[in-house]
């Protein structure tokens, strides 16, 4: 019965001893190997989506270094420019009687806005006052928002004249116009 039970006990010590050699070399060598390659694939999916990146920024460039110089220019022509609030108010207001005077439209007054708030920018603004037929008024307020500037009408109250017009037309508007300066060059 010892010799029975000597055997149990040394195949439980056996079973012990091989469980903590394998607990051991798990320890040591399979787990530090598994750590390894997450790793290593955690770095290949960084080094992936650089890659990407970095090839959307090529293509990118490409595309603007394609670019026609002119087409950039036009671009830059639509916003309104100026190193500061007061130069582009003046920008804004040259635009705008620039459009009047090519539309036969004769300013009664143009005043410059305090700058408005809009998606995180801030627009310079103006109102003008005019009284016009009802084509030139159309037609100036086209070239306003359709324009090769960037305006916009954010409001505008248009009535009959409070005088009387020779050809019995007219219409007397109130506009307020706003300009979206360009972005700030990095």
């Amino acid at each position: 019965m010892r010799s029975s039970l000597n055997r149990w006990i040394r195949f439980a010590v056996f079973l012990a001893v091989h469980g903590a050699i394998l607990t051991a070399l798990y320890a040591a060598v399979v787990e530090p190997a598994l750590e390894l390659l997450a790793d290593q694939r955690r770095r290949i999916e960084a080094g992936t989506m650089r890659l990407e990146q970095a090839a959307a920024a090529a293509a990118r460039h490409d595309l603007v270094a394609a670019l026609d110089p002119a087409d950039v220019e036009r671009a830059a022509q639509r916003f309104v420019s100026g190193e500061n609030d007061g130069l582009r108010n003046a920008d804004l207001l040259t635009r705008i009687r620039r459009s009047a005077d090519e539309r036969g439209v004769r300013l009664t007054s143009i005043a410059t806005l305090p700058p408005h708030g809009w998606n995180g920018r801030q627009l310079v603004a103006a109102r003008i006052e005019f009284t016009a037929s009802a084509e030139q008024v159309a037609k100036l307020l086209s070239d306003i928002e359709e324009g090769p500037s960037l305006l916009f009408i954010g409001r505008a109250r248009l009535s009959a004249p409070a005088e009387e017009r020779p050809d019995g037309e007219g219409v007397t508007a109130s506009v307020d116009i706003y300009g979206v300066p360009e972005w700030p060059r990095v």
